[in-house]
């Protein structure tokens, strides 16, 4: 069970964004593919695009919105401390902002994911 800390911490610390969801989507993906793989081709061309969508939307997010990111509403700029405490909350909000903050952060994910499934559902 330590080990498995140790690497999550790792990974958090060391690793790019995103990396325990890309491996464990990778494993899935080559699950699949082990089960039916004359849908290997079809699985891809799917993943694909789902992900375009999820990058086109995130850009179409940040350059709509420069001026009100999620990241403009903590107390102090997020890439200044690079501790991490694993009993506290990573960064703090500045104070009256708790409502913008969640505002913004619902209007990313909501974009986001309005693109994914809309590029799903149209596939």
């Amino acid at each position: 069970m330590d080990r498995i800390k140790a690497l999550f911490t790792w990974l958090r610390t060391h690793a790019p964004r995103m990396t325990l969801p890309n491996l464990i989507s990778t494993c899935l993906v080559l699950v699949v593919v082990s089960v039916a793989p004359h849908q290997a081709p079809v699985l891809t061309y799917k993943l694909a695009l789902i992900l375009l969508a999820a990058c086109a939307c995130y850009m179409l997010d940040v350059s709509l919105f420069y001026y009100a990111k999620p990241s403009g509403y903590l107390a102090q700029p997020w890439r200044d401390d690079i501790s991490f405490k694993p009993s506290q909350a990573d960064f703090g909000v500045a104070a009256g902002c708790q409502a913008l903050f969640i505002a913004a952060c619902a209007r990313r994910c909501l974009i986001v994911c309005a693109g994914m499934l809309a590029v799903a559902l149209a596939l």
